[in-house]
Order: structure tokens, then sequence, then C-alpha cells
């Protein structure tokens, strides 16, 4: 298994985020994310989730995994009970319920920082990109 991060960094102020959503909106950098990730996986957390306008969820042609420590609780909400789109309490109950057996899709984790922190320090040997 390979995972790819995909992360819009601000390298004058060092961050990845505003406000929990996206620092910056451009279209192209929208559709270049949309082009590289559709017909793939995208991990993220649910404040990530939440900052996706509803319109947009699930991202289509992706399977959609939200990751919270209350993922019990968001499994029986309507909104995380959409075809492609799943709930884990944490990367290591996705890896070993749910991507251990894919080999034939692109894995790209797409925020938020809680998100990124334990990939790079848990999961780093795993990552063969970062966008």
């Amino acid at each position: 298994m390979k995972l790819n991060v995909i992360v819009a960094y601000d390298r004058r102020n060092g961050g990845i985020g505003d406000d929990n959503g996206l620092m910056w909106r451009l279209s192209g950098d929208l559709n270049n994310f949309k082009s590289i990730t559709t017909g793939g996986i995208v991990v993220m957390g649910r404040k990530t989730w939440e900052t996706i306008p509803d319109k947009f969820k699930p991202l289509p042609n992706r399977t959609n995994i939200i990751l919270s420590s209350n993922a019990t609780e968001l499994r029986q909400k309507p909104e995380f009970q959409q075809e492609n789109v799943s709930v884990f309490s944490s990367l290591d109950e996705l890896f070993e319920c749910y991507l251990k057996n894919i080999t034939d899709k692109n894995i790209f984790i797409i925020g938020g920082g809680t998100i990124y922190t334990q990939i790079l320090t848990d999961y780093s040997h795993l990552i063969d990109r970062i966008y």
C-alpha cells in the first residue's frame, strides 16, 4: 500500500489552513485536486469533511473516508450513510479493517493537521508522494 499526501501549504507563513478551511480558493488548484484524486480514496478528518460545501459531499467519483474519535456516533447520521462514505475511529482501524486489502486505488490523505501529523509521524514509510 502506498499513500499520497495532498496539502496546500503557505510557504511564507508556514500554514496549511485558515480557520478550519483552505487559505485560498483558486479554481485551478481545486481542478488539479479533483483531477489527481478522482477515482481514488480520499482520507480526511471530520473537520476537513465539514469544510467541504454540502453540494460537493461526498466528493464525487472518490471513496470518502472520514476519521473521527466519535466514529460510532457519526455512523448513525444520514450524512455518513451515503454511498462512497465510510467513517473510522483511527488510522490504525482504517489500515487494519479497510486499506490493507486495497491495491488497485490511489489513497490520498487530504487533511487536516492532526491527520497529517499522524501520517508523517507513524506512517511515513508508506508515503509514496506528496503533492
